[in-house]
């Protein structure tokens, strides 16, 4: 993605042109990049999460809370990747303007990175669930 858009920079600004259907690309791309970002993000324990609270609660408080914090997010993971699928029924099979691909292309990186994130939330669930607590 980097490489597509310094290459559009330096075609626009030193050759006044552009590639078509560059830009389309690079959009795409922004958005899978972004979708299975926050999955991983989450896999890694690095998602936004207040700590004002968390860092006052004891040790059973704090795995509490980390399980709860999961739960949630890994709930709403589950709301927005159903949505989207009704979303993109919809809307999918409309055509981008440059390229003529279908905008599903790019639609379908909001479910599956819901769904990663789902399944992250699970295994961190789970693995917080197994991990004895310190005392």
């Amino acid at each position: 993605m980097f490489g597509i858009i310094v290459v559009l920079v330096m075609m626009r600004y030193l050759l006044q042109a552009g590639l078509v259907g560059a830009n389309e690309l690079a959009t795409v791309l922004f958005v899978h990049l972004s979708a299975i970002g926050a999955a991983v993000a989450i896999g890694r324990e690095e998602h936004i999460r207040l700590d004002l609270v968390h860092r006052k609660l004891g040790v059973r408080g704090k795995r509490f809370s980390e399980i709860a914090s999961l739960m949630v997010v890994g709930g709403l993971n589950l709301v927005l990747a159903e949505r989207s699928l009704a979303w993109i029924a919809v809307t999918g099979h409309t055509v981008m303007p440059a390229t003529q691909a279908p905008r599903v292309l790019a639609q379908v990186a909001v479910p599956v990175g819901c769904a990663l994130a789902a399944i992250y939330c699970c295994t961190r669930i789970a693995a917080k669930l197994r991990e004895e607590p310190e005392r």
